[in-house]
């Protein structure tokens, strides 16, 4: 039996703070020092609780949400990570059998070699420095580079369970030919997000990864020190939500 710091968990109350409702999500984290991406399925969770509050206020104001299973045209988009999820799902693909995962290492190839080929690699690698209006132009001409996810498989996320925060929120009620054309898609807003909460570096800036690029970024990384720097995993989370922890073995937290 692992008895380690990192091994044992505490729960922690998150009170997730909506105009509608204020649901309380119950996650569990290490009760000793660890690394964040420990407490990945925790941010899971309580993303997850955030954007069904929010799909539920979109139906209640008369804006029914389009997406349905099998509709892929969102898996040929630019998707962010943060680099928690990039590390993670770097040790994903390192995990899968290896017939299954040399298909999957093999779809990753294709896709940063079409990306160089289309002439945007640079420009994708960087584009989370960008402003806003020039983000969503590179989103367009990404768009139309038509590089598949290299997690979907039969129009369908391998990895759905466990897909990463970006995709949890994007959620649409636009019809699907906007989708089909990356015209106008109107998104359901997610107040809390996490995505943004998580990829904040030490100059609070927003960075992210390039979803097709995550092997190449995870061996640029590996010599790096591992993110944590002895703090616990109330103390993480606590950090990652903006907020305190107040009670060593039953917490509560907020997210606005």
């Amino acid at each position: 039996m692992d008895n380690s710091p990192s091994s044992q968990k505490v729960r922690v109350n998150v009170t997730v703070r909506t105009p509608a409702t204020n649901p309380i999500v119950v996650v569990e984290v290490p009760t000793g020092p660890c690394d964040p991406i420990d407490l990945l399925p925790a941010f899971r969770s309580i993303d997850d609780v955030l954007v069904a509050e929010a799909r539920q206020a979109s139906v209640a104001a008369g804006r029914p949400v389009t997406c349905r299973k099998g509709c892929d045209w969102c898996c040929y988009q630019l998707v962010p990570v943060t680099g928690i999820e990039a590390r993670w799902l770097g040790a994903l693909v390192e995990s899968l059998p290896n017939a299954h995962r040399a298909i999957v290492q093999t779809r990753f190839a294709a896709a940063a070699s079409q990306l160089a080929e289309g002439g945007l690699r640079d420009q994708v690698t960087a584009a989370w420095s960008l402003e806003r209006a020039q983000s969503c132009r590179l989103a367009a001409r990404y768009f139309r580079l038509w590089i598949a996810c290299p997690f979907l498989e039969d129009h369908q996320c391998s990895i759905y369970s466990e897909r990463p925060l970006a995709c949890r929120e994007y959620v649409v009620t636009s019809p699907t030919q906007a989708c089909e054309t990356l015209g106008q898609v109107d998104r359901i807003p997610v107040p809390g997000r996490l995505s943004p909460r998580l990829g904040r570096d030490e100059a609070n800036r927003v960075t992210w990864v390039p979803l097709v690029l995550v092997p190449e970024w995870v061996v640029a990384h590996t010599e790096e020190d591992q993110p944590g720097d002895g703090r616990t995993g109330p103390e993480l989370l606590a950090e990652a939500l903006g907020t305190r922890v107040r009670h060593e073995q039953q917490s509560t937290v907020g997210l606005e």
